[in-house]
């Protein structure tokens, strides 16, 4: 059987109604395989993490009143390394789910492909019987070069799949990309033109791109550092906020810390350190919970962070300059917390990652444009 499916022509793979199942190829099983191995190895990894967190937390609890030094010594380190090693786990564990899913239902199509590379942007094209691109691919993975003529894929172009190199032994996620290779050229091209405004020498991808598109108008990004709407300078005040942020929300889990301290306030009152027994194991959760507060509860009610105030600086929505919800701001700070596994891992990206990142200006100059405080 397994050598009919090695034998099996390629043109019976362009039809989905007579290749037969991704599933069933030999190579694609032994990848699938392995994936499925590492996913549900990592699952359990992660879940055992989760269940040590909970009983140290539970023995937090029931030692609260007689939790010593020599206990919180001791609580401190497992929280961090299970913590560290249950979200390593979670990065890996989702892979060979998405592969089997991907998989599931579907078969190896085989399709003409052009692979197309602008920097770190990778593109694999899909190119239809006509000629026609049918769709644009994330190509990660390595798995494909400037000799890449075909690809296997099994999924819908439109929603995404898995890829491969021909035999099906390469599993790739592939999502579609709605920045075409085209208009990637053309974003690279306006930053070149930024460039080349500022003076500054180009590089000769650089010199080929402002050539190839002349200058043109391009949607407005309230906040940026080149927008004129917002005049004052800004850089330097946004890199020290950053900055006092971080340093902030770690300071609020060291007070975390000192207030899970046991009888802290007649530590204080009377000067005995000797009793003092920092609980470490705060210092964490503590900085998440005001990570959190700060960047979602206090930043959609002020417009501004603890650290962007100190700096007289407010967050704008680039897309039209008003301030962002509550659910926006939510979800910029779950995606920062999702952003390693687009960067680690093999998860698909946002491709319009501006809209994660929101510009901070001047308060002064959203006063002096009349927009609503």
């Amino acid at each position: 059987m397994a050598a009919e499916r090695r034998m099996i022509p390629t043109e019976a793979m362009t039809n989905p109604h007579t290749a037969p199942p991704a599933g069933s190829w030999p190579a694609t099983k032994s990848a699938l395989r392995r994936a499925v191995t590492v996913s549900l190895l990592s699952t359990l990894g992660a879940i055992a993490c989760v269940a040590v967190l909970l009983g140290i937390w539970v023995a937090i609890v029931a030692n609260w009143h007689r939790g010593g030094a020599a206990f919180s010594r001791i609580a401190a380190a497992p929280t961090v390394a299970a913590f560290v090693i249950g979200y390593a786990c979670l990065l890996v564990s989702g892979d060979g789910w998405r592969k089997r899913r991907a998989l599931r239902g579907h078969s190896w199509i085989c399709w003409p492909a052009r692979y197309v590379s602008h920097g770190n942007n990778q593109w694999i094209q899909l190119i239809g019987p006509t000629g026609a691109s049918m769709a644009y691919l994330d190509a990660k993975g390595g798995l494909f070069n400037d000799s890449t003529a075909e690809v296997w894929f099994a999924g819908d172009p439109q929603s995404g799949g898995l890829l491969s190199r021909p035999g099906g032994g390469d599993l790739c996620t592939a999502s579609p990309k709605r920045v075409s290779p085209s208009d990637w050229e053309r974003h690279c091209a306006r930053l070149a033109h930024q460039v080349r405004r500022r003076g500054a020498p180009l590089t000769p991808e650089q010199e080929r791109l402002v050539a190839e598109y002349p200058e043109q108008s391009e949607p407005r990004r309230h906040g940026a550092l080149s927008d004129s709407g917002y005049p004052s300078p800004r850089r330097l005040r946004r890199t020290l906020a950053f900055a006092f942020d971080w340093v902030f929300h770690i300071a609020c889990g060291f007070a975390a810390m000192v207030l899970a301290t046991p009888h802290f306030v007649d530590v204080i009152a009377h000067r005995d350190w000797s009793r003092f027994d920092p609980q470490f194991v705060w210092v964490f959760p503590g900085w998440v919970a005001a990570s959190i507060l700060d960047r979602t509860v206090v930043q959609a009610v002020f417009h501004t962070t603890v650290g962007k105030g100190v700096f007289g600086l407010v967050v704008l929505r680039p897309e039209d300059g008003g301030y962002p919800s509550f659910w926006r701001l939510l979800k910029v700070w779950l995606f920062h917390l999702y952003l390693p596994l687009t960067i680690l891992g093999d998860g698909p990206g946002p491709d319009r990652l501006g809209d994660y990142f929101l510009p901070a200006v001047r308060r002064g100059d959203v006063r002096a444009a009349h927009r609503p405080e």
